[in-house]
């Protein structure tokens, strides 16, 4: 769009009508899953107990809007895109230089594969504890301890505003997903 100048990112005339507009856009795949998949496996042993399940995605691309936003030169940017902006000639990088008018482009548009391990559990149970037929089992789970991604943003599991029918595919806003640990105990009668 209008004059390209060093440390901006390129467009292509799709269409070859000498003019970069909306008629260049083209398809570069879609925000839904061609795969969806799930992991379960749990296992006893004498009086361990361990289980681990997980699900993911693949297929599927995200547009990565706070990326967008981190090369306008208005807002906070991440750290590695900091390191590898255009910084001036003969700069090499990865990103382009600061700049006010950004338009979209596939440069935004991420692989949205992921698989994520959404909880893991560890538990021990002691048999007969206070009377016969008694049990006291002790436990410890890791609920969204590890996510596998090559996306950079926060997380391509998105739905950026909350209300994912208004932007799939989009994240604007999101949060990543928190990590929780727990302990606890169990005394069945």
């Amino acid at each position: 769009r209008g004059t390209p100048r060093p440390g901006q990112l390129r467009y292509k005339d799709q269409n070859g009508d000498g003019a970069i507009d909306d008629r260049d856009k083209i398809y570069f795949g879609s925000y839904l899953p061609t795969s969806n998949y799930a992991v379960h496996v749990g296992l006893e042993y004498r009086n361990f107990d361990f289980s681990v399940d997980g699900y993911g995605v693949a297929g599927n691309k995200v547009y990565n809007g706070l990326k967008y936003g981190r090369i306008d030169g208005g807002e906070n940017i991440a750290y590695t895109t900091y390191q590898n902006r255009w910084t001036g000639s003969g700069s090499t990088n990865t990103h382009p230089g600061p700049n006010r008018e950004p338009v979209s482009s596939s440069y935004y548009l991420e692989n949205g594969a992921f698989f994520r391990i959404n909880n893991i559990t560890l538990g021990y149970t002691f048999q007969d504890v206070v009377a016969q037929g008694t049990s006291l089992r002790i436990y410890t789970t890791a609920q969204n301890p590890l996510m596998f991604t090559g996306y950079s943003g926060f997380t391509p599991e998105i739905s950026s505003d909350g209300n994912p029918s208004l932007t799939p595919g989009i994240e604007l806003s999101a949060y990543p997903t928190t990590r929780n640990f727990l302990f606890g105990i169990n005394l069945q009668f």
